[in-house]
């Protein structure tokens, strides 16, 4: 018997050095969890046996346990790049609808918009409303991050506009906005429709032939003349005799889907240089986005270059009764088990949840140095059961050259 009790300290030797040889082999990969085995002793006892002349039968391997410690956070740049500081786990949902949970923060936006990990795995987060606070039923879905806004678009409702225009000369022939030589200045400016799309618009200066001191002012739209339902185009504008402003009857109200004012009551007429001295246009259009930002709360915030500021969404943290009880599915992530419970789901930075930390990584909780003396101490383990062996085996090679 005590070859085969030996025979099961080398295979509980050779199961912790390949434990111990994956910790090593995965020191460097994000999110992950060392693992301990835990031994139990073999034996066995009749009734009839005395229990003082009972001896062992060996060890054997009772479970390999992963160790939820934290591991220390790695900076990135990456403002997806997420990392739990306390207890938790990212929840996300798989290609087939099942939960999965991990500490491996390393998140991307796919195609679909979603922000999802290295297998596709979409982040799950609670739904917000405008001010950030998380819907109070704690229903979770896929986070997105839209590229555009939608429907935060504004239209161009005023134009204030400042030139000076040179006085006197001689009026041009007939106008053809296409031809510079029947217009005597321009402006082009961008606008935007109802829709939020960019147009552009074009003004352009000619002197009146009918008026001393006056300028029409014809307005296009992309090339087309700006009309509306009750649009005046083109305009008539005045001067005094020393150049000062006197009157603008330019009016494009429905030119671009609603109520559009051009002030021009800055103007001037002065000199023989034409001078765009200011040019404020209100309105934006549908924004492409510029920046994320995470919050320590999981808070998941974009920005876009209309200037909106939209709340996307919180980060749900998942945590459970017993976190050594999950079942281990590669890629660092984890699925829950009847050992480990049901997981809660809750806000980050809230009581047994740990916070978000952005633009970090969590590394693994890995220490080398003790892997390593782990090992030296299993080699010697091993090495101590193979010199029982072979004690053995030498014991009964004597008892056979007795019988000889």
């Amino acid at each position: 018997m005590s070859f085969y009790t030996s025979l099961t300290g080398l295979n509980a030797a050779s199961k912790e050095l390949s434990v111990t040889a994956n910790n090593i082999a995965n020191s460097s990969t994000t999110g992950f969890k060392k693992s301990n085995v835990s031994f139990g002793d073999i034996f066995a006892q009749s009734p009839q046996q005395q229990k003082n002349a009972a001896v062992g039968l060996g060890t054997s391997v009772k479970s390999i346990d992963q160790q939820f410690t934290q591991g220390f956070l790695q900076s990135s740049s990456n403002a997806l790049d997420l990392a739990i500081s306390g207890e938790g786990f990212f929840q996300l949902e798989g290609s087939d609808g099942s939960d999965i949970f991990t500490r491996n923060g390393n998140f991307m936006v796919d195609g679909q918009n979603r922000v999802v990990n290295s297998s596709g795995y979409a982040l799950q987060a609670f739904a917000v409303d405008s001010t950030g606070k998380a819907d109070m039923n704690r229903v979770v879905s896929d986070l997105t991050v839209p590229p555009m806004t939608s429907g935060l678009a504004t239209a161009t409702t005023q134009i204030d506009l400042a030139v000076n225009l040179p006085a006197g000369g001689t009026p041009p022939a007939a106008f053809d906005h296409t031809d510079p030589a029947t217009w005597n200045e321009s402006t082009t400016m961008s606008v935007f429709d109802s829709n939020g799309n960019e147009r552009s618009l074009s003004l352009y200066y000619r002197l009146d032939s009918t008026a001393p001191s006056a300028y029409q002012v014809h307005a296009y739209l992309d090339g087309q003349l700006a009309s509306g339902t009750s649009s005046v185009n083109p305009g008539i504008l005045t001067f005094d005799g020393t150049g000062a402003f006197v009157s603008s009857t330019l009016d494009l109200t429905d030119a671009l889907g609603g109520t559009l004012a051009i002030n021009l009551n800055n103007s001037a007429e002065t000199g023989s240089t034409f001078v765009m001295q200011s040019l404020t246009v209100d309105g934006s259009g549908e924004g492409s986005l510029v920046g994320i930002d995470v919050n320590e709360q999981g808070l998941v915030s974009a920005s876009y270059s209309n200037g909106a500021q939209l709340s996307l969404g919180k980060v749900a943290i998942a945590n459970f009764d017993m976190p050594s009880g999950l079942r281990q599915l590669g890629d660092s992530n984890f699925a829950a088990t009847n050992e480990s419970g049901t997981p809660r789901l809750d806000e980050p930075g809230l009581a047994g949840f740990g916070t978000i930390r952005s633009g970090s990584l969590e590394g693994s909780n890995v220490d080398l140095t003790e892997e390593l003396v782990a090992m030296i101490n299993t080699q010697r383990k091993f090495q101590a059961n193979a010199k029982a062996i072979e004690t053995n085996s030498t014991l009964t090679q004597t008892i056979i050259n007795l019988r000889g």
